[in-house]
């Protein structure tokens, strides 16, 4: 009987220490496989945070290209006069501002002020005309009035007072004298 009972110690003995160290193995490798998992989702999440970010970027250089430079302001009152005749509308004279941006490089800040004058009908086409124009055109401030009536009757025309404003990109740098 002792033989026997000396079998099965030195058995569960044999038994607790190579069972003990593959669950230590085990453990050990769960938790390796949870960090694994765990850092695979934070680089799925980190590539899918710069490919928004490449995104962002690709809309913000087109939204920067379609700025207009400092020198192309002044075809842009341009433009705004030429669509003014088209739509049949008076545009007696424009009133320029342009703020200066602090940091260089940044776009700056350019409003026209104007007053538009013609039939109600051709003003309004004029209006929408600007707001749906391809350049980054945003009108800030937009009064009507109704103008003095002839001595011929009634008049039909109306007056507005338009501010439109834009952001304008520094001009690119010229090749220098050396």
């Amino acid at each position: 009987m002792s033989v026997t009972v000396l079998a099965c110690v030195i058995a569960a003995t044999n038994y607790f220490y190579k069972l003990s160290p593959a669950q230590e193995h085990l453990a050990q490798a769960e938790a390796a496989y949870q960090t694994t998992l765990r850092a695979q989702a934070a680089l799925q999440a980190t590539r899918k945070t710069q490919e928004e970010m490449r995104t962002i970027k690709l809309k913000l250089d087109e939204v920067w290209r379609g700025l207009p430079t400092e020198t192309e302001f002044a075809s842009l009152a341009l433009a705004i006069s030429e669509l003014g005749r088209s739509e049949r509308v008076t545009i007696p004279g424009m009133q320029y501002a342009v703020e200066r941006s602090p940091a260089d490089g940044m776009p700056v800040k350019a409003s026209i002020s104007f007053s538009v004058t013609g039939d109600y009908a051709a003003v309004y086409r004029f209006i929408h005309r600007l707001e749906s124009a391809d350049s980054y055109v945003v009108i800030e401030s937009l009064n009507a009035s109704r103008t003095a009536k002839s001595d011929k009757g009634s008049s039909s025309s109306v007056v507005f007072h338009v501010t439109v404003a834009t952001f304008l990109r520094p001009n690119p740098p010229t090749g220098s004298l050396s």
